[in-house]
């Protein structure tokens, strides 16, 4: 089974919110592929032309979107780095490797930034005497750059997430990302988690690339893990937001996936209208 198949099997893929006549979607597509080829090609003629600060080179990072509709007919992905670093978007140059986070167990020694997102940063991170941990922090730098009455969602989202994790027992971490040790790291909640394998979806890409296939066993061992995993969420009184191959997290020794990533968790009990949560790419079509 193709990871495009296992995908489908865990989550729902977003509709396309048009409607339209083929003649006009014809044309839509035509008049949306002209316009952003014609903004990609500014920015490489922008960059070209930008004079240098330095005689050393310096490292630029641009970004440019592209709605999902029209992904398959371009020749770059949603989004393009053109150059430069994604650290440098997310943040990442506020915590550096080599710096010690203190937890409520212990002291960790930051290694190596693993992941980031607008929210959170995760860093592979070692504790003497123990295995090592994907340590998550918040992301200061993108907090700090929202308007101050939203701040307080960055740290709404990890206490979220510490709540969830610490209140599970240990035998309902066989398909959850477990909860090591937690505490305040420069006035903001961290979390110290169980270090896995990576993604489901780098997993598959790595597969596919070495000619690899998928079983329809594995694919149907990993749907049934997926829904304990969202079954126990429900259990505890939550429902998942962010179903994603990204947010499936490989377990190479058990050959199982394990739910990570909390924060946009929110009470069954909340039945209010409440603004986003989720990525776009992955939400049911209703959402929108």
């Amino acid at each position: 089974m193709s990871s495009s198949a296992v995908a489908v099997t865990t989550a729902t893929m977003a509709a396309t919110p048009v409607a339209m006549t083929a003649a006009g979607t014809a044309t839509a597509v035509a008049t949306a592929i002209t316009a952003v080829t014609a903004t990609a090609t500014a920015i490489a003629t922008a960059t070209a032309a930008d004079p240098p600060l330095s005689q050393e080179p310096r490292p630029r990072t641009r970004f440019f979107f592209v709605p999902r509709f029209f992904r398959a007919r371009l020749p770059f992905p949603s989004l393009a780095v053109c150059s430069g670093s994604l650290a440098a978007f997310i943040g990442g140059s506020m915590t550096q490797s080599g710096d010690i986070v203190t937890l409520g167990a212990g002291q960790y020694r930051l290694r190596e930034q693993l992941a980031g997102s607008s929210y959170g940063l995760v860093w592979r991170a070692e504790r003497e005497g123990f295995a090592q941990v994907a340590l998550k922090l918040v992301n200061r730098a993108q907090m700090e750059r929202a308007e101050p009455g939203l701040r307080a969602r960055w740290s709404e989202c990890a206490a979220r997430e510490i709540a969830f994790l610490s209140a599970l027992s240990p035998w309902d971490a066989r398909h959850i990302v477990r909860l090591l040790d937690h505490g305040m790291a420069d006035g903001l909640p961290a979390l110290a988690l169980e270090l896995l394998d990576g993604d489901l979806a780098a997993h598959m890409a790595a597969q596919n690339a070495a000619g690899h296939r998928t079983g329809l066993a594995q694919a149907l061992a990993w749907t049934a893990q997926v829904n304990a995993a969202l079954a126990k969420v429900h259990q505890q009184g939550w429902r998942y937001l962010d179903l994603k191959p990204a947010n499936l997290l490989v377990d190479l020794a058990g050959a199982s996936l394990k739910l990570a990533d909390f924060g946009t968790n929110r009470s069954l009990l909340d039945t209010g209208a409440h603004s986003y949560a989720g990525t776009a790419s992955w939400q049911a079509p209703e959402q929108f």
